[in-house]
């Protein structure tokens, strides 16, 4: 959906075939879109947080953090006291997945120190609200 906009508009000589079909958006195409997107219009899954759940706005219970997944999601079932009744699916299928905070490394590696920045600008506020720091993903 977005694919063809970012290579038409980030890509130097973007092929025929990237441009046609929108494949192969790599992540510093798609950080600078991010960080050129109006925060009000972006889609939600890289929509900031706080704009998309509004936790200054909403008392919220529980709020869980990707990483701790498993873990976090059996603590609000015992939080609920529904842990006998209920279990959180467990992925048996997959192989083993790297680490969201090494998947994440591997990727803002990939930028510049200036795109790194910007895209730290968008999302500054959703870093300091749930307890991340940047220097944890350099």
């Amino acid at each position: 959906m977005y694919g063809r906009h970012i290579i038409r508009k980030y890509r130097e000589n973007p092929d025929i075939k990237s441009l046609k079909t929108g494949e192969g958006v790599n992540f510093s195409e798609f950080a600078e879109f991010v960080h050129n997107s109006d925060s009000e219009f972006m889609d939600w899954h890289w929509k900031q947080y706080d704009m998309l759940c509004h936790p200054c706005l909403i008392y919220y219970d529980f709020i869980g953090h990707f990483e701790n997944l498993y873990t976090e999601a059996d603590q609000l079932l015992n939080i609920l006291q529904v842990s006998d009744k209920v279990q959180f699916p467990r992925n048996k299928t997959s192989s083993y997945k790297l680490p969201t905070k090494v998947l994440a490394k591997e990727y803002l590696n990939s930028l510049s120190k200036q795109a790194k920045e910007k895209l730290y600008d968008k999302y500054k506020h959703d870093f300091e609200l749930f307890g991340y720091s940047m220097e944890d993903y350099l």
